[in-house]
């Protein structure tokens, strides 16, 4: 399973455009993600 079993251990999923972190401790990777699929969907949109 994607989730963490340790608590406030990083742990952010990406399922198409939904974005979501498990706990404050995944902030960061999360915010990473959301730069990753607002980059991903500007190029999709250019080609």
């Amino acid at each position: 399973m994607p989730w963490s079993t340790l608590p406030f251990v990083s742990c952010a999923v990406t399922d198409g455009n939904l974005v979501t972190g498990q706990n404050s401790g995944s902030a960061k990777a999360t915010a990473k993600k959301v730069v990753e699929a607002i980059e991903g969907n500007a190029s999709r949109e250019r080609d």
